[in-house]
């Protein structure tokens, strides 16, 4: 690991999370991503820096200070925030683009999605994550679980 959990707390500010270091080095703000992000969530934490550059990695929460991971939960829980697709209401596709009118874990959702090649990433073969034009994600959780007529819909958009 590039850093001892004793060596660096995180601390909120505001909106903001920073790294505060133990050595007195003045604290930085930073960001908080799990190096594999679709299939490896829970593992492996990197701390960036403002300039993307990381400064710290933990095999899991467990190696921080219970307010650490406490700030640490509330970041990742908000960056990858995930609505899982409950039910495909209606797709179609003009000018390229593919609409999709779903029924969420979270409500009704509308999103865009360019390219099915692009931006549907198969996880393993039953579970689909789907990437809007705007950069968030959608989960269908298994592929297999939605109903005949959400899987047709899906099927004409990938």
């Amino acid at each position: 690991m590039n850093a001892r959990t004793d060596k660096i707390t995180l601390v909120r500010k505001q909106d903001q999370v920073f790294a505060s270091f133990a050595d007195g080095r003045p604290e930085v703000p930073v960001k908080l991503i799990w190096l594999r992000p679709f299939t490896g969530r829970g593992e492996y934490l990197s701390v960036l820096d403002s300039g993307g550059k990381e400064i710290a990695m933990f095999k899991n929460l467990d190696c921080l200070d219970p307010n650490s991971r406490k700030i640490a939960e509330e970041e990742i829980r908000r960056r990858y925030f995930i609505p899982r697709i409950l039910k495909v209401q209606r797709t179609f596709v003009c000018f390229g683009r593919r609409y999709w009118d779903v029924e969420t874990d979270h409500g009704p959702r509308r999103f865009v999605m360019r390219s099915p090649v692009r931006n549907a990433v198969w996880v393993t073969d039953d579970r689909l994550i789907l990437i809007d034009t705007a950069g968030n994600c959608y989960e269908i959780e298994s592929f297999a679980a939605l109903d005949r007529r959400s899987q047709i819909e899906a099927r004409r958009m990938l």
